[in-house]
């Protein structure tokens, strides 16, 4: 039996409480850290959607995305699925000269990206741009 320290202490509580993941986290130094987080935060689907919240029992008066009225406004719809993030993305299309697919969630997205064949400073220019957008189209 070792000796107990404070590091010990919060190591244990961390592995414990923090979310786990083999994946590795997209981290970019051209982008504020509140747009690192928020990418961060969609790719573990926790983002305060309206489906999130009512799943943790906060009273909401609707689910429906806000936006479109369509559909549940959860993170794969804001980001991936609604009509008005897709004509975004179609501005980004031209924008770039870059077709982008329809996806439907953050793992298939990446997956295009990590694919996409750009030089290393267009790709990570193209990543930042279309993070940032996103932030901006959701929190205006």
């Amino acid at each position: 039996m070792g000796n107990f320290t404070v590091k010990s202490a919060r190591l244990a509580i961390d592995k414990k409480l923090l979310i786990s993941d083999t994946k590795v986290t997209r981290w970019s130094k051209l982008v504020p850290i509140k747009v690192n987080v928020m990418g961060w935060r969609l790719s573990i689907d926790k983002l305060p959607t309206r489906v999130n919240l009512d799943a943790r029992g906060i009273d909401i008066l609707s689910v429906l995305c806000p936006v479109c009225g369509e559909c549940t406004e959860s993170t794969s719809h804001i980001f991936f699925e609604c009509s008005f993030v897709s004509q975004v993305y179609k501005m980004f299309e031209r924008w770039w000269d870059i077709h982008i697919p329809e996806t439907r969630c953050y793992q298939q997205w990446l997956d295009w990206f990590l694919a996409l064949r750009l030089h290393k400073v267009q790709k990570a220019a193209f990543g930042n741009n279309v993070l940032v957008t996103m932030v901006a189209c959701v929190v205006s």
